[in-house]
């Protein structure tokens, strides 16, 4: 031994940290799946051919993070909207892009749930450009 006294393993306590903030606290779950139901009720189905991944990951986005639903919930909603998707996705797959829209999307977590007056005109200029 080099004449260090070792003392045995350290004991270090981890909590896990959440992913994000809670930012729905105060709305329900019933509500947030509502509120979800509803926005589906709108979205576009998936086409093959036409970008059809890019609009499940997308709509996948907005249920997960943009309503801050589970996978579970998430997928209860999109079983029904990926009936009308052409041809509607195996269970495996949407399952599987839930999933990837909840850990990669930079939607913002919750943004669907604020209630917040939304100003008439567009904050971006026809070139892409933020104004205030």
């Amino acid at each position: 031994m080099s004449g260090r006294e070792t003392t045995g393993p350290r004991e270090i306590e981890v909590k896990p940290e959440p992913i994000a903030p809670p930012v729905s606290s105060g709305v329900s779950d019933w509500d947030r799946l509502e509120r979800a139901r509803k926005w589906l009720l709108h979205a576009e189905p998936a086409v093959s051919g036409q970008s059809g991944y890019a609009r499940t990951f997308a709509v996948c986005a907005v249920i997960t993070r943009g309503f801050d639903l589970d996978e579970a919930s998430a997928f209860a909603l999109l079983s029904s909207w990926n009936e009308a998707c052409c041809p509607p996705w195996d269970v495996r797959t949407l399952k599987r892009t839930i999933r990837e829209a909840r850990a990669n999307s930079r939607l913002a977590l919750g943004n669907k749930l604020e209630n917040r007056k939304q100003d008439s005109r567009s904050r971006h200029t026809a070139a892409g450009e933020y104004r205030s």
